[in-house]
């Protein structure tokens, strides 16, 4: 029959708990470097997780998937917790892992995770305990850890208070229990950790052509593959859909880095009164069209489940050009021809030379690999990947 998993808690007061604890502790000086026995007193507890399964005779038969041992720290509970913390009575405690192990045949199937979530919701359901902390983890348990914490957070909804640029952290501290050692590496090193991955055609080499790179694959959602590069539409709370610049992924998360791409009537009108004096008279000069986008280096964290499939953005140069001759005419089709900062609320155009070098390179990564594959910014001196001019008439 199916097997299922059970987690039983002792707190080492019989002699057949510390028995066993002893028996468990065996296993962890082959399994733990510089692991060590513990001397039991009433404040250890011990966690063992057992895989129940359908035995010879009919009834339930128990393996042993892994265990923890759990320390109550009184004495560093009031180092924790905070001057207005209602916690301080004399009964708060740090909850803190000692040992923790899963046997190597049960490893890399979710176990680990699932015991330390249960230490979790054990901490937050228990008043007194001020914190989880853990005792010299492992780089092992850490990523545990990392990846179980993020889990964590976007289960109790609260990524986009982790994700902040000023996080609250005594705020996450009091309703996840967490250190705020932990809480700060997690929301800094974790969830806004980002690999950028390089395009199938990615930066140009040395004859200012593209070179092959790597697939840079971000993800994939109905059946599309989605790569670093594409621009996007994605889902709003309100139509239409955003458009954006897909950079990267976090690793942990799935979320995706996104740099976001402002449809004119999301532009400052100010704006566009700070162009040099040239091209603002070109720009008055012709129509306004809603297929023209502004790219901007403002970047976000975005979920993948977003996604509503891809966008075609060409680039333009400063002077006038017919959109419905030089777009394909479908409805994710845009053109664009200045950078925009919403923060100062100015706009430049594309070929401005006084981008900061992180700048240019990021104008680089948003040409590359397209149907006009010559980045803004090369080393070789290539061109900008303005339109072409349009077909000539069919006879």
């Amino acid at each position: 029959g199916t097997s299922r998993f059970k987690i039983y808690c002792s707190d080492l007061r019989d002699e057949e708990s510390r028995r066993l604890v002893r028996r468990l502790e065996s296993l962890a000086v082959w399994l733990i470097e510089r692991a060590s026995y513990i001397a039991v007193d009433a404040n250890w507890r011990l966690l063992t997780m057992y895989e129940v399964y359908e035995g010879p005779g009919g009834g339930d038969a128990y393996q042993l998937v892994g265990f923890t041992t759990l320390y109550r720290d009184y004495k560093g509970a009031r180092n924790s917790a905070s001057s207005d913390d209602a916690m301080e009575a004399l009964d708060a405690y740090r909850l803190r892992i000692s040992q923790f192990v899963i046997l190597p045949h049960f490893q890399r199937s979710g176990h680990g995770g699932s015991l330390l979530r249960h230490v979790y919701r054990h901490a937050r359901e228990t008043p007194e305990v001020v914190e989880v902390c853990v005792e010299n983890p492992s780089d092992r348990f850490t990523m545990l850890r990392d990846r179980t914490d993020t889990g964590v957070v976007l289960e109790m909804g609260l990524l986009e208070a982790a994700s902040a640029p000023d996080p609250p952290y005594e705020e996450l501290r009091r309703t996840l229990k967490w250190s705020r050692t932990q809480l700060r590496h997690l929301c800094v090193s974790v969830i806004r950790k980002v690999v950028y991955s390089r395009l199938p055609l990615s930066s140009p080499g040395r004859t200012g052509l593209p070179s092959a790179g790597s697939k840079g694959e971000l993800c994939s959602l109905g059946g599309v593959d989605y790569f670093a590069g594409d621009f996007v539409l994605m889902r709003s709370a309100s139509a239409p859909p955003l458009i954006a610049h897909l950079v990267g992924v976090n690793p942990v998360t799935g979320l995706l880095r996104v740099r976001w791409v402002y449809r004119y009537g999301d532009v400052d009108g100010g704006a566009l009164l700070a162009f040099p004096k040239k091209s603002a008279s070109l720009y008055r000069r012709r129509r306004v069209s809603s297929l023209e986008v502004f790219y901007t280096f403002h970047e976000d964290l975005a979920p993948a489940q977003a996604l509503l499939g891809r966008a075609q953005v060409l680039f333009a140069p400063q002077e006038p050009v017919d959109p419905e001759v030089h777009l394909s005419g479908a409805p994710a089709s845009f053109f664009c021809r200045f950078v925009y900062d919403p923060a100062r609320g100015r706009a430049w155009p594309l070929s401005q030379r006084s981008f900061k070098a992180k700048y240019k390179r990021a104008l680089d990564e948003a040409t590359a690999g397209k149907q006009y594959p010559y980045p803004v910014f090369s080393a070789g001196g290539g061109g900008f990947p303005f339109l072409s001019p349009p077909p000539p008439p069919v006879a």
